[in-house]
C-alpha cells in the first residue's frame, strides 16, 4: 500500500500500585485462547511435573477448542472458561506467576502487560514484542518446550523471593513505559509532528 513505518506505538494498560497479599500456596495462571499454539499444553505438562513438589494452585483463564478436553483431563486445575476483562484482572491480581509459553506469532500481547500490571512474575517465550517488556531483570524468557519451562519454573519456585522481585521490577517497567497515558501522549506528540 506504499505505507512506510516510522516508529512503534506500543500496546498499553491501566496501572495502579498495590500490595500482593501473602498466602500459603503459590498461584500460577495462564490466560488466553486454549489452542495448542498458545502453549497451554506445555504449561499443564510442567504443572503436572511440579505440583507434588511445591504447594501450587493453577488457574487457566480462557476458552477455546481444547477447553472441554483439558478441563476433563486436569481435575486439579481450575478452568474459568471465558470471563469478562475485569474478572481476568481480578484473577491476575491474585496470581504470583503468569505463564505464557506461546508458540503463536504474537504482536505485543495485552495479557502479558496486564499480568505485569498486577505484579506477576512472568515466564514467556520470545515471540512478538515480549522481550521489549521482559529481560533478565524483569522476568524469564523460555525456550519453546516443556522441559525448559519446567526447569526454569522449578528454579524460580525454589527461590520465592525472586517471584516478588520479578513482579515489582516488571510492574515498574510497565508503569514507566506502557501505560495508557504514556502511549496516548506518544501518539499525541507524533500527530503534532505530522
Amino acid at each position: 500500500l506504499g505505507i512506510k513505518a516510522q516508529g512503534i506505538f506500543y500496546n498499553a494498560v491501566k496501572v495502579k500500585d498495590f500490595k500482593k497479599l501473602k498466602k500459603s500456596k503459590i498461584r500460577l495462571a495462564f490466560a488466553g485462547r486454549l489452542l495448542e499454539e498458545k502453549g497451554i499444553k506445555l504449561v499443564l505438562e510442567s504443572f503436572n511435573e511440579l505440583k507434588n513438589r511445591f504447594n501450587l494452585e493453577f488457574v487457566v483463564i480462557g476458552d477455546g477448542p481444547l477447553y472441554s478436553t483439558l478441563k476433563e483431563e486436569y481435575k486439579d486445575v481450575r478452568f474459568t472458561g471465558f470471563i469478562p476483562k475485569d474478572e481476568v484482572l481480578k484473577e491476575l491480581k491474585k496470581t504470583d506467576i503468569f505463564l505464557y509459553p506461546t508458540l503463536y506469532p504474537e504482536g505485543f500481547p495485552t495479557v502479558v502487560l496486564e499480568a505485569a500490571s498486577k505484579k506477576c512474575a512472568i515466564l514467556a517465550t520470545d515471540r512478538g514484542g515480549i522481550t521489549e517488556l521482559i529481560d533478565d531483570s524483569s522476568g524469564i524468557i523460555l525456550k519453546e518446550n516443556a522441559e525448559d519451562l519446567t526447569e526454569k519454573l522449578e528454579k524460580l519456585l525454589k527461590e520465592p523471593e525472586k517471584i516478588q522481585k520479578y513482579g515489582e521490577k516488571i510492574f515498574q517497567k510497565v508503569s514507566e513505559n506502557f501505560t495508557l497515558e504514556k502511549t496516548a501522549e506518544k501518539v499525541r506528540k507524533e500527530l503534532e509532528n505530522d
